[in-house]
């Protein structure tokens, strides 16, 4: 019961967080990956191909309607720390 009880408040603290905090985010993210769409750098694209190749040959399935991310200058890098987070 207990766990129930807490699953439920998490769920409604992070729609909360989402709804009050990330909506900017959101926005601010949608914006750059619709500027990021209209005009891929040729690095960019080059490494999408690259790395379609490698999952080619590992027999990985590719989503062909992935966008072009950035660059790797733009890329943030995370610590370990932050991505075991």
């Amino acid at each position: 019961m207990f766990r129930i009880g807490l699953a439920i408040v998490s769920a409604v603290l992070m729609s909360w967080a989402v709804t009050a905090h990330g909506a900017q985010a959101v926005d601010e993210r949608r914006e750059k990956i619709e500027s990021m769409e209209a005009s891929p750098t040729p690095e960019a694209l080059q490494r999408k191909e690259r790395s379609e190749s490698v999952l080619k040959i590992e027999a990985v399935p590719i989503n062909k309607f992935l966008l072009v991310i950035e660059t790797e200058k733009e890329a943030k890098r995370r610590t370990k720390e932050e991505v075991a987070a």
